[in-house]
């Protein structure tokens, strides 16, 4: 057994990163802490730090030429979102890059807020998954918009509570 933690690198070696292309991303907050909303029948209600989350995902694509964010959804405790990185001579970072700047600017708004959730924010790095092809960027669409409700239904609901 290792005496020190060792961590494994999150994204494939041998790919570029940079080339364009379509990406699932994942972003969790600091040990998972629900901070950014509440689950309701309805969606998601977003907390203060959500819907500073939320705007910076929003403006990502204004922000960095030859990036489109295609669809995402911020939940209590994590980010999902597809990134588009587009055919752009303009484009001079990678997928690391764009998920970063979205982090970095969602935590300096969030620290700023009064009584707002403490830094750090958001876990180190991201999951990503390379989508590959139109049937498995429907299927991961689909998963994103149905994701506030499976969290949603993995509350213990009271039974005397109507849906």
């Amino acid at each position: 057994m290792r005496s020190q933690y060792s961590r494994i690198h999150p994204r494939l070696r041998s790919y570029d990163y940079h080339q364009p292309g379509a990406y699932f991303v994942t972003t969790i907050t600091h040990k998972r802490r629900s901070i950014l909303g509440v689950p309701t029948r309805h969606g998601i209600a977003l907390t203060q730090a959500g819907r500073i989350v939320h705007r910076s995902w929003l403006a990502i694509s204004d922000q960095i030429k030859g990036v489109r964010i295609d669809t995402f959804v911020v939940m209590p405790n994590h980010v999902h979102a597809i990134v588009v990185l587009t055919e752009s001579r303009d484009r001079t970072i990678g997928l690391s890059g764009v998920v970063g700047a979205a982090k970095q600017h969602a935590s300096h708004e969030i620290a700023a807020l009064a009584n707002g959730p403490r830094p750090p924010i958001w876990q180190r790095s991201f999951h990503d998954r390379i989508i590959h092809d139109a049937v498995a960027w429907k299927r991961i669409r689909a998963y994103i918009a149905t994701n506030p409700a499976r969290a949603w239904d993995a509350i213990k609901v009271p039974p005397w509570y109507a849906r």
